[in-house]
């Protein structure tokens, strides 16, 4: 159970169930090599690592989902440098006025990304770099038995939390 004010729980959701049910995020599940009590470094499944700044304690080689705010993703201008760099290619893209949404599949899985940036693209031919700032990395424990976010059930949200908080329930 998480209660917050709606944009705690947005930017810091303490379960893959709460980060799914607000808002749209891509997940990764990797394996913590190295913590310093403020930042972890985790091996995704590619053998790649990523860098990611903690709210709490965590044990080297904790079994966890990255779980990453499509907003959050920068798709790399050629030479341009940034964090957390993944390589991809552009499976689909979509205008939605202010934005557009490309999903960008990589060797850690698809990751949708959401951008100002209108690309000439081709799907399945246009490569791209994506950057993903420490901060906008959120370590989440695994949770092996998560339900699929569509076979959750409304009811599983608190009505009645606090004003100006929010509160979901994860099983």
């Amino acid at each position: 159970m998480q209660y917050a004010p709606p944009q705690d729980i947005y930017r810091r959701p303490a379960s893959r169930f709460v980060a799914d049910f607000i808002g749209a995020s891509s997940f990764l599940p990797g394996n913590v090599v190295a913590t310093d009590g403020r930042t972890a470094r985790v091996r995704l499944i590619s053998g790649r690592e990523l860098e990611a700044t903690l709210e709490g304690p965590l044990v080297n080689r904790d079994h966890v989902v990255l779980a990453i705010r499509s907003e959050r993703i920068r798709i790399l201008e050629r030479g341009e440098e940034g964090h957390n760099i993944l390589p991809g290619t552009i499976r689909t893209g979509l205008y939605l006025g202010a934005t557009y949404q490309y999903v960008v599949a990589t060797a850690e899985g698809e990751l949708r990304v959401e951008t100002p940036q209108e690309l000439a693209w081709q799907a399945g031919e246009t490569t791209v770099r994506l950057s993903i700032p420490r901060e906008a990395v959120v370590v989440l424990p695994e949770e092996p038995d998560a339900a699929t976010p569509n076979s959750r059930d409304p009811s599983d949200m608190i009505a009645g939390s606090p004003p100006g908080t929010a509160a979901a329930v994860a099983e």
